[in-house]
């Protein structure tokens, strides 16, 4: 598949999860919050976001001894 159906079926999908977790909040009389948050992190891919400074693009930094 092509990056642009990709990015489309994320959209999709994050935006699917966040009608169904507001459409439970109303139903459960519960914060929204509480089920967008579970959706979020349910969703989250791990390992999508690296803190490693070489991948970041960020020059890294070397000791001076």
């Amino acid at each position: 598949m092509s990056a642009a159906v990709d990015i489309i079926q994320i959209v999709v999908t994050i935006m699917g999860l966040g009608v169904v977790a507001q459409v439970l909040a109303d139903r459960l009389r519960v914060p929204s919050v509480v089920f967008l948050i579970l959706a979020g992190s349910s969703s989250a891919r791990k390992g999508s976001v690296s803190s490693r400074p070489a991948s970041s693009g960020t020059p890294s930094r070397q000791s001076s001894d």
